[in-house]
């Protein structure tokens, strides 16, 4: 699999461990300042789209850990 390279916002919140409840790192709650978008049609979108890609409230499914920008 080719190694992907996600950029996460310096202001969205932290991410939890694994298997604790997801906060969805900034996308469900304001994914307008995660994104940078403006648009209140796109943001909502986004935010409704977000809700069901990110299993918010449920357990964190990823054991990868932020790393600093090189």
């Amino acid at each position: 699999m080719p190694k992907r390279i996600i950029y996460l916002q310096p202001a969205a919140p932290a991410k939890p461990a694994m298997g604790t409840p997801c906060n969805g790192c900034g996308m469900v709650s304001d994914p307008g300042a995660v994104l940078g978008w403006r648009r209140p049609w796109a943001v909502r979108l986004v935010a409704r789209l977000a809700r069901r890609w990110i299993a918010a409230g449920i357990g964190c499914d990823t054991d990868w850990e932020p790393q600093p920008p090189r």
